[in-house]
């Protein structure tokens, strides 16, 4: 049987440094949410125009503000497991983040990336999984 415990930590806006109060201000966001149900796509080569596509038809079928971000997109780079190491998938998904953030930066400017391999996609596939969140303003 597998136990998890969590623990929740709440930081104090008052902090006691060298004996002086110190008072962190702090913004709070009345609409910032995630959306639970991310983007999926699979391809075989960059399209700038594509994605700008799918990504707009996906805000529009999911009622997605317009002005919503993608703050995170996580890339798969497939590799053949039988000739290459995992770091050839990786590397194929480093150069299409790459590609996302310089010609997509309206898209991509504010969003984190991560990078890994999957031998389940073919050595010309990448994987891109984006979540989106209303815009801070």
């Amino acid at each position: 049987m597998v136990i998890f415990l969590a623990t929740v930590s709440f930081l104090p806006t008052t902090v006691q440094v060298a004996g002086r109060s110190v008072t962190a201000p702090t913004k709070q966001i009345d609409r910032g949410y995630n959306y639970y149900q991310g983007y999926s796509i699979i391809t075989s080569s960059f399209s700038e125009t594509n994605i700008r596509a799918q990504v707009a038809a996906f805000k529009k079928a999911q009622r997605i503000p317009d002005d919503s971000e993608i703050i995170f997109a996580q890339l798969l780079g497939g590799y053949d497991a039988k000739h290459e190491s995992p770091d050839f998938g990786r590397n194929r998904a480093l150069i299409y983040s790459y590609n996302l953030g310089k010609n997509l930066p309206d898209l991509f400017a504010n969003s984190a990336m991560d990078v890994g391999s999957s031998s389940a996609l073919n050595t010309n596939e990448v994987a891109l999984r984006l979540t989106f969140t209303v815009k801070i303003k």
